[in-house]
């Protein structure tokens, strides 16, 4: 058994339309039975990239107070290795 996925389109109509198909298979000459299953195409996503500038000024209410100089030099400190 193989599987071909294609794409299709629904007219105004409401009548199907798929491009002419012919592609190579793995079976043997002869009769095959081809199964259809129609449904609608998923949506495609959405960009979930961040940009600087939807980030900006997020969380800042965090850092008020905040001395980033200390904050970082022990963020460092809890990362060293032991010697």
């Amino acid at each position: 058994m193989q599987t071909l996925t294609v794409q299709g389109v629904v007219t105004d109509k409401g009548t199907l339309r798929i491009e002419p198909i012919e592609t190579a298979v793995d079976l043997p000459p002869g009769p095959v039975e081809v199964e259809v299953t129609i449904r609608p195409a998923p949506k495609p996503a959405e960009p979930s990239e961040w940009k600087w500038a939807d980030l900006y000024g997020l969380g800042a209410e965090i850092w008020r107070g905040v001395d980033v100089k200390e904050y970082l030099r022990e963020l460092r400190e809890d990362r060293e290795l032991p010697q």
